[in-house]
């Protein structure tokens, strides 16, 4: 079986960095959120670790086919 395990909220935080003199950090994290879902393409189960409650959400994302 195979997981992807991320950071909620980091999307956002993603695309709040792209405006002012932290647009490098945008992009690059940009970068490495999109070399990461092709590394674990077609997870199996997705891991949402939120760090401000303290709190992981386990989604399961395989369909039947």
């Amino acid at each position: 079986m195979k997981c992807r395990v991320f950071s909620k909220g980091r999307k956002t935080l993603m695309a709040g960095s792209f405006f002012g003199p932290t647009a490098i950090w945008g992009v690059a994290s940009a970068a490495f959120m999109g070399a990461h879902n092709v590394a674990t393409w077609d997870p199996d189960y997705e891991i949402a670790k939120n760090r401000v409650t303290g709190t992981l959400t386990v989604t399961y994302k395989k369909k039947d086919d």
